[in-house]
């Protein structure tokens, strides 16, 4: 069995024991109660942790975003200074419901919620965090990650260093809170001042600009929400823009036309690959939708009947027409009722203009769907394919359409 590394585990231990102290006098402060507070909550987690935990390296404690959410919460219902044991009465209260709401959210499995909340959200959060707790005279850090990097870089190999750290803040409790009270603030303000520039990360809010602009929306969103309302509304805005921006794409989903590849049977945009040739008489389009659904239904039907329309006045298709129209769905996992009625009415009006509608590449869960609403009978079964290709041929095959490969 392999031995752990005794030689450097005292002083590993102890390394991170003496930044997670003078952190979590720091966050106390932040959160508006007496420094020992913060060595209070040094002393249960790690234990806690160490035993139920699955990470070597992680270190678990006060953080300075906690802290600050904390302060700017429950000052709204009582002054710290005017009546501190009500004050901390309910920081007592507001902390064990949350630990309860956590508790019942790992029982149920809702960690998933956290998705919710993007990378550029946090990169803004994070940033207008520090910039508040700056302002606050450099009282707090988010320090969860900068507790965990001290922990790692002094080379913790176990669970142990929880146990380790957790014992001598205890001992610091018993011998050294006394000398607690005589602490200046400017040392408790410098020590959250050396962490503090670590925490806005410009470089990467510029990569999410270039990136994606809606994303940096998001950014700006919780960083100006974080700075000029609260932490609460930060968090808020920056949920509401991705909401916001999933729903933008579920409703205004991308509607392409693919062309052949030359030599291949493959079809791809005509528009991304130009070397795609387009079939004459034939329309091919593709839904890049996951979901063809209520909220974009009617824009995919409008979609699909303006492409019509415009590849009809085409120079590939001025002499003879469209006579067939093929639906790729590959993309689209789901159909609910308002998209298969969208689709019937796509049919009834590409009948009316005389041209057949076939669809390629219908997922499982669509085309049962498709048949219970007797979507497949109204279109006829033969006018479902495994894929575009085979629908091409087929149209081919059926002389509904002229190769021009062959009729020169």
């Amino acid at each position: 069995m392999d031995s752990l590394p005794t030689e450097s585990f005292p002083v590993e231990e102890h390394q991170t024991e003496i930044d997670d102290r003078r952190r979590s006098i720091g966050y106390a402060n932040l959160a508006k109660l007496d420094p020992q507070y913060g060595l209070y909550t040094s002393v249960v987690p790690p234990l806690i942790y160490a035993l139920m935990g699955s990470s070597r390296e992680i270190a678990i404690g006060p953080v300075a975003v906690v802290s600050l959410l904390l302060s700017s919460m429950i000052q709204k219902i009582e002054d710290p200074i005017a009546n501190p044991i009500a004050y901390r009465k309910l920081v007592f209260t507001v902390t064990f419901f949350a630990g309860a709401f956590q508790a019942v959210f790992g029982l149920f499995r809702l960690g998933f919620l956290v998705d919710y909340l993007s990378h550029a959200a946090i990169v803004g959060f994070m940033g207008g965090a520090a910039i508040v707790i700056g302002l606050q005279q450099l009282k707090g850090l988010l320090g969860s990650f900068t507790r965990t990097a001290v922990n790692f870089s002094a080379g913790c190999q176990t669970a142990v260093s929880n146990i380790v750290m957790a014992i001598t803040v205890l001992v610091s409790l018993e011998l050294l809170t006394r000398l607690l009270y005589f602490t200046p603030l400017a040392i408790l303000a410098s020590i959250i001042l050396s962490a503090l520039p670590g925490l806005i990360d410009i470089s990467e809010a510029y990569h999410i600009w270039k990136v994606d602009k809606l994303d940096f929306l998001v950014c700006t969103g919780a960083f100006f929400g974080v700075l000029f309302a609260s932490v609460e509304i930060g968090l808020l805005t920056a949920v509401t823009i991705s909401f916001a921006k999933i729903i933008l794409h579920s409703i205004r989903p991308q509607i392409e036309v693919l062309g052949r590849i030359p030599e291949t049977e493959i079809f791809c945009d005509v528009k991304q690959y130009p070397m795609a040739i387009k079939t004459p008489g034939i329309v091919i389009i593709r839904v890049n939708s996951g979901l063809l659904c209520f909220a974009n239904a009617n824009f995919i039907r409008e979609r699909i009947m303006r492409w019509v329309i415009e590849e009809d006045g085409t120079e590939e298709n001025s002499s003879g027409g469209i006579h067939v129209v093929v639906l790729d769905m590959s993309n689209v996992t789901n159909i609910d009722t308002s998209g298969i009625l969208a689709l019937e009415e796509v049919h009834k009006k590409l009948v009316e203009r005389g041209i057949q509608l076939a669809v390629g590449n219908p997922r499982w869960k669509v085309i049962h769907k498709l048949k219970v609403a007797k979507f497949v009978d109204r279109i006829g079964k033969g006018w479902i394919f495994l894929s575009v290709s085979e629908a091409v041929d087929a149209c081919f095959g059926s002389k509904m359409v002229v190769d021009p490969c062959t009729s020169v």
